[in-house]
């Protein structure tokens, strides 16, 4: 049923993402999830949600920034802090959003990407 999906994928994608204020925006990833079927999407999820670095980021050796997002729904908070907390010298920056920033709050994504890239530049001189 095209309408049950649609729905279900609207539902899925406010859940990953949080509420899209802009419709065009909102109208876009709508139709990115309309593009594969539920039980893909979901996969994905579960794929997401099971990926994790722990055997590995400790060995990070070089400059690093952690982007906690302390409203996120899809990675716990307390997640991404032993992320941050596994990479030596890491610079974290939290930020009042949810996991879905980079779709829901573009300027606020823009600086905050920005901040982090600053905080992992080389020291000019």
């Amino acid at each position: 049923n095209p309408a049950a999906h649609a729905f279900t994928s609207q539902v899925l994608g406010e859940s990953l993402l949080g509420h899209v204020e802009d419709p065009d925006t909102r109208a876009w990833v709508r139709r990115q999830l309309n593009r594969t079927s539920l039980s893909n999407s979901l996969s994905a999820v579960q794929a997401v949600s099971r990926f994790t670095s722990h055997e590995w980021i400790s060995e990070l050796d070089v400059p690093a920034a952690v982007v906690i997002t302390m409203q996120d729904r899809l990675v716990p908070v307390s997640r991404q802090r032993r992320l941050a907390a596994a990479i030596a010298h890491a610079e974290v920056i939290e930020v009042a959003a949810d996991h879905g920033i980079c779709v829901t709050a573009l300027e606020d994504f823009g600086t905050t990407i920005a901040k982090a890239c600053a905080l992992v530049l080389p020291s000019p001189g």
